[in-house]
Order: C-alpha cells, then sequence, then structure tokens
C-alpha cells in the first residue's frame, strides 16, 4: 500500500512544488538564483528525534522513582486496613499526573525560546521537557488501563489507540486556525505574547536567512548576485519567466512571485 501511494498519489506539499519549481526554473534558465524556502533549512529529522530521545531517556530513568512511590501507596494502604498486597489503579496515575504538567511547559519553552537572540540550546531542552512528560503520560494511562481492566487490557488500550487516533485524524481540520489564534495572541500567567512576536519565533525556525533579489521595478534585475526566493505554491500550468506575455503568471514581480 505504501508503494502504491508513493507512485500514485501526486504530491500536494507547497514547500516540495515550490522546491521542484525551483529545480525547474534553474534547469530551463540556467540562472541558479532561484531557491525555494525549504532549500534554506538547516533542520533534519535526525535532531528533533535525538532531542525528543533525551527526554525519553530522562523519563525512562526516573522508573525507580515512581516505583518506589507506587510501593509506598500501597503499603499506606496496607496500614490503613486494606488487603495484603492490594492496589488501586489509581497508584499508577503519579507518573501521568507530573506527565501533564510537563508537556504543556515543555511545549510553551520549545515555542517562545525560537527567536534569533536565544541560543539554541534553550529550545532543545524544551522538547526535550516535552518528550519527558509525554513518556511519563503515555506510562501512567496505560498501566492505569491495564490495572483497571484486568480481564479485558487488550480491549481498554485498543480503544485509547483509537480515541488517540481519532483525535489526530480531526486536529488537522482546524490546525491552522487554531495556530493562526495562537499566534494573535498567548496569555500564561498574565503573561501576553503579541502576534508579531509569535510570527518572528515561526521565521526563527529558518535557521539559515533567505537572501531576496533586489529586482528592478520592471522585472529585470541589477547585476545582484542575491537568491530569487519562491514564496508562493506554483501554478499547475505555468511559463517560465523568461517569457514576455501580459498573462504571464510565473514572471518576477507578478502575483505568483513575491522578489521583494
Amino acid at each position: 500500500m505504501l508503494a502504491g501511494i508513493i507512485l500514485v498519489i501526486p504530491e500536494t506539499y507547497h514547500p516540495v512544488l515550490l522546491r521542484r519549481k525551483a529545480v525547474r526554473l534553474r534547469r530551463e534558465t540556467g540562472d541558479g538564483r532561484w531557491r525555494a524556502p525549504i532549500e534554506s533549512l538547516d533542520r533534519s529529522i535526525l535532531q528533533t528525534v535525538l532531542r525528543l530521545l533525551v527526554g525519553l531517556v530522562i523519563a525512562v530513568g526516573s522508573d525507580p522513582l515512581w516505583h518506589r512511590n507506587y510501593v509506598r501507596l500501597v503499603r499506606n494502604r496496607e496500614l490503613h486496613g486494606g488487603e495484603q498486597g492490594g492496589a488501586e489503579p489509581e497508584y499508577r496515575l503519579p507518573p501521568a499526573i507530573a506527565g501533564g504538567i510537563l508537556v504543556p511547559i515543555g511545549l510553551f519553552w520549545f515555542g517562545w525560546t525560537l527567536f534569533p537572540s536565544v541560543h539554541w540550546i534553550v529550545p532543545v531542552v524544551g522538547s526535550s521537557v516535552f518528550g519527558t512528560g509525554m513518556l511519563l503520560v503515555f506510562s501512567g494511562v496505560f498501566t492505569f488501563l491495564v490495572d483497571a481492566y484486568p480481564l479485558y487490557a487488550a480491549s481498554a488500550l485498543a480503544a485509547n489507540s483509537f480515541a488517540r487516533s481519532s483525535f489526530a485524524a480531526a486536529f488537522p481540520l482546524f490546525g491552522v486556525q487554531s495556530k493562526a489564534a495562537a499566534m494573535a495572541e498567548s496569555n500564561m500567567g498574565g503573561m501576553k505574547i503579541s502576534r508579531e512576536a509569535n510570527a518572528g519565533a515561526d521565521q526563527a525556525l529558518q535557521t539559515k536567512p533567505v537572501f531576496r533579489p533586489n529586482l528592478h521595478p520592471f522585472g529585470g534585475h541589477n547585476g545582484s548576485t542575491t537568491t530569487r526566493t519562491l514564496t508562493c505554491p506554483p501554478a499547475t500550468k505555468g511559463r517560465s519567466p523568461g517569457k514576455k506575455k501580459n498573462n504571464n503568471t510565473d514572471a518576477p514581480g507578478s502575483q505568483r512571485w513575491r522578489s521583494a
């Protein structure tokens, strides 16, 4: 099925389409200055995985602490007249409680420190905090479900996975609106972040600056060697920027090209 998706389903991600269009323009015009924004990004999946991996390792290392806390709760129950060795499913939830606090802290930490003036290690630490909280939440909820429904543990875990997958499928439908609202204003503990600050955080994701060309008002360049940057989705059937027609939507200076 994966092979069928790769071979049959067309690419629809705008940054990738812009990169393909930039490659085509460089090949057709011989001008190597046509660049897409995604080509200047200095990010990798490996770096992201490593950031989260640090948090996961910390969460796993804290497991003995949570086990001792579980034993303490069982002993307290026995001292107050409970059955010998008995336990309540809720005794498995303290890691999830701690993780529920760490997850939003890590997310806000990561989002509020994505500025050029902030050292790169600060958002990395925030993503590690998020990774720690994520694993604590998962481990606490899973063990709670197993203890709460011992005869139907598999069904309980399957229902949990179905609920998480349903949220994951539904959130992209309004994710853009949620991001716009979050960028407009963020209020936590009386501290407000303006729309400009959040926009700056998005721009800080691009670690390498994108140099835009200094173009002539009539569409030609003034001899500058800076980079021409594509910033709009490409047209389905466009023409190269060298052709002089009034309806040429791919020419520099048109609405489909942003070369300011």
